[in-house]
């Protein structure tokens, strides 16, 4: 119990971004003047994890208990995102009130828009504006039987859970928390394995987020690969167009790309084309120390920015909503 109690004041969190093809894993230690990348270690997810569900228990659970011994992890408080194909979100409008009250209120307006009872849906929102006494709330569900087995994979590998979020979230952290300051207002386009969130940031803050049904697995090398790159630009030319008309006051004047690697540079080259902006990466700005040993090192500098959603989780502070 001691030593439980002693993890929580612990400056040290892990972040593990369960993705489809790889589960990327970090170690970050923040103090009240650095923000230190410790560890990082790269797991095949040989469908141990589907589309963010959990298919393979006991499996997932050796590997990762494998990983933090491998690389001497001792931190115990950690934060990991649900992926976009098992979240169920939209944008609701309510009068400005208490948070007690919204917590209450929101579910019910979120019902329409639930393909599960409320009762077997966890919810999650962000307070996306405030304008003429109303809130603009972005709502998220998710089925509480995936909340819950990441829970009891936690508890399994005694490690203390802060948060379950979605993976646009923590993108918009990293950006907040470490890179440059002309990055604060963009579009994220993060590039999954079988979808593609579309993000808008203004002042570091997420103000609108899309999901397309469409990501890298949709590209192959057969004749047809340019016409998937058009296809799945356009629709993010789509959601782009929507949010300008829908949201006058801001224009979207740089885009950043996360997620993609180097097979997607004809998407990129694609969607540079039809929105007309040129397509940049995430930078990293230079408030993150790399301290890690020669293996880590070798590791990160072969593969840094698949690791940008796992920092960002990792980022979350415990008392963050």
């Amino acid at each position: 119990m001691l030593s439980r109690i002693k993890s929580l004041f612990d400056p040290k969190v892990l972040g593990i971004d369960f993705g489809d093809k790889l589960i990327k894993v970090v170690e970050i230690e923040r103090g009240t003047k650095a923000i230190k990348l410790k560890r990082l270690a790269l797991i095949e997810n040989d469908r141990m994890v589907v589309n963010g569900e959990i298919k393979d228990f006991a499996r997932l659970k050796k590997e990762l208990e494998a990983v933090l011994a491998k690389k001497e992890i001792r931190a115990k408080k950690v934060i990991t995102a649900i992926s976009s194909e098992r979240i169920t979100k939209t944008i609701i409008e309510v009068p400005v009130m208490p948070q007690g009250d919204l917590a209450k209120v929101l579910p019910v307006e979120f019902e329409y828009y639930a393909t599960l009872p409320l009762k077997q849906i966890s919810f999650q929102y962000e307070i996306l504006s405030e304008d003429n006494g109303r809130y603009k709330v972005l709502v998220m569900g998710v089925k509480k039987s995936i909340i819950y087995d990441y829970l009891d994979l936690f508890e399994k590998l005694q490690l203390h859970p802060l948060a379950i979020e979605a993976e646009f979230m923590a993108l918009a952290r990293f950006i907040k928390t470490l890179s440059d300051r002309e990055q604060q207002n963009c579009c994220i386009i993060d590039l999954g394995s079988n979808t593609t969130d579309v993000s808008i940031i203004h002042q570091g803050e997420i103000i609108f987020n899309r999901t397309v049904e469409s990501g890298e697995d949709d590209f192959n090398s057969s004749n047809e690969q340019l016409a998937t790159f058009k296809a799945l630009a356009t629709k993010v030319y789509r959601c782009l167009d929507y949010f300008e008309i829908k949201y006058r006051d801001y224009q979207v004047n740089k885009v950043l790309l996360a997620g993609a690697k180097n097979r997607c540079r004809g998407f990129v080259q694609q969607l540079a084309n039809i929105i007309g902006v040129e397509i940049a990466k995430i930078s990293w700005g230079s408030r993150l120390e790399i301290d890690l040993n020669q293996e880590d090192m070798s590791l990160y500098n072969d593969n840094r920015d698949i690791f940008t959603v796992a920092i960002g989780l990792a980022l979350r502070g415990d008392g963050d909503d």
